[in-house]
């Protein structure tokens, strides 16, 4: 059997989790391939076993154990990490790389590894990959160099297509995050209920990142907070809570997207990180799905459900949609692959 491998940051954080499990389903559904994601490179296996006993303390044992969950019913995960040497002579087809922040470079996890400068040029495409942020230097051209060295390359912010225009001079399609290639349907078979006591339709959801207060915008309704880290949250559980929301106060990129996609009402929050803007993510889902109103910096006041076209985002996602599997269709053609 064919394989292909996923290069993406892993960590316990909902929607990187779920980015990878969509990106995973829809390479097997379009190839069926056997997929999996690339083990992490975060240092020396010492040094990776001292930040998962870390984490483990900083994230309590029933939410990790959600996760754990989660990993074991529907992710695969590869017996080599993203830096080995050899990583050509592997056996994989075709590595994908993205999507998620997996270029960021303020992350002190991410670096030359998440570019796979050792494995050949057309054996590399990158999907929806993102930087985070507005501008990265690049004095010496590495990172140029970097990317010259990807056979294709898109990205699901029009900041990172700036960036690696001027970096390399090569220009990168813009596509959706891979969450938004699945339907609701497919997410629904995959959500949750958690053990909360929570009513459906009867409660706000508040997912934030960031430092910054979001408030809680209808008193009427119970509060779930998600950045009480002892609540059971796992990814399968976060899907279902976002689509049996009254609404989602969030900061988070994809607690933004399963909210179009499960056509619940949201306000999005701005947000930065290591004193850096990350608000070009945001830019760029307002252009392709008309979400002005849905952002607190523009002013926003949450709306109805009853208020919101969602056929109109639909049709938006569709079309969207039609051009980033294109994306995919070509890359894994060019692989032989389909």
């Amino acid at each position: 059997m064919s394989k292909i491998a996923i290069a993406t940051m892993v960590g316990q954080n909902h929607g990187n989790r779920l980015q990878n499990y969509a990106l995973q389903t829809v390479l097997e559904r379009m190839t069926g391939c056997r997929v999996e994601t690339l083990k992490p490179c975060y240092g020396p296996n010492s040094a990776n076993q001292a930040a998962k006993a870390m984490l483990r303390h900083v994230i309590p044992q029933r939410r990790w154990a959600r996760f754990a969950s989660f990993d074991a019913r529907h992710m695969r995960f590869s017996t080599h990490r993203m830096d080995d040497a050899r990583l050509s002579d592997a056996g994989y087809d075709l590595f994908v790389i993205g999507s998620d922040q997996v270029w960021n470079p303020t992350f002190d996890i991410t670096g030359d590894a998440e570019y796979l400068p050792q494995v050949e040029k057309d054996k590399k495409v990158a999907y929806a990959a993102s930087f985070g942020v507005d501008r990265v230097s690049d004095d010496d051209g590495h990172i140029g160099s970097l990317l010259n060295d990807i056979a294709r390359i898109s990205v699901r912010e029009e900041a990172g297509q700036a960036i690696v225009r001027e970096l390399s001079g090569c220009e990168a399609q813009l596509v959706l995050d891979p969450t938004l290639l699945l339907t609701a349907g497919d997410w629904l078979a995959v959500a949750q209920k958690p053990k909360l006591p929570v009513n459906m339709g009867s409660y706000q959801l508040t997912y934030a990142l960031g430092e910054g207060v979001i408030p809680q915008v209808d008193q009427t309704l119970d509060l779930v907070d998600l950045r009480d880290r002892n609540l059971p949250i796992g990814p399968a559980e976060f899907v279902w809570l976002i689509a049996h929301a009254a609404c989602v106060c969030t900061d988070s990129y994809h607690a933004a997207l399963f909210s179009l996609l499960m056509h619940t009402p949201f306000i999005i929050y701005g947000r930065q990180s290591h004193n850096e803007d990350m608000s070009s993510r945001f830019e760029t889902l307002a252009k392709q799905f008309d979400l002005q109103m849905h952002r607190e910096n523009d002013g926003a006041k949450l709306m109805s459900s009853s208020q919101i076209d969602w056929d109109h985002i639909d049709r938006l996602r569709a079309y969207h949609r039609s051009q980033s599997t294109t994306f995919l269709e070509e890359a894994l053609r060019d692989a032989n692959l389909i």
